[in-house]
């Protein structure tokens, strides 16, 4: 799971630059791009050609047509998007299985989480109270 938002992260920080009609790596995002392709067990070639191409079939040829800097950053966050997507699904299921099973005893796990410290230019008495209020609810809460 680390390993996936690490290289979301990584790649964020990748950028595009002009070439010709289609665009490269930026110089200063060849170290990103290398993290994030370790991290991913892939080839930084590959992952290089994966964001700045794009490959049709148009009647049985084989076309590789190059991105613009603009539509090889669109590539990226929606690889980004489908990573993050896919790790926090899995997250979301492997935490319903674990808390989703048939107990007789009726125990169950229950989360509250109540809003609380905000930010305003001047807090009043009665903001602090009610901040007061809160945690001491999540306190209770939690214990119970």
């Amino acid at each position: 799971l680390w390993t996936v938002v690490a290289s979301v992260l990584h790649l964020g920080n990748v950028g595009f630059d002009a070439d010709g009609e289609g665009s490269v790596v930026s110089a200063n995002s060849h170290e990103n791009l290398g993290q994030a392709a370790s991290l991913l067990c892939v080839d930084v070639a590959t992952l290089t050609k994966e964001l700045t191409t794009t490959t049709m079939t148009v009647g049985g040829q084989v076309i590789v047509k190059v991105l613009t800097p603009a539509k090889a950053n669109d590539v990226k966050e929606a690889l980004m998007k489908s990573m993050y997507d896919c790790a926090f699904q899995w997250l979301v299921d492997k935490c319903n299985s674990i808390l989703d099973h048939e107990d007789p005893s009726g125990n169950w796990i229950g989360l509250l989480d109540i809003f609380g410290f905000e930010d305003f230019k001047i807090n009043s008495f009665e903001q602090l109270c009610i901040n007061l209020a809160n945690e001491a609810l999540q306190g209770h809460y939690n214990i119970y």
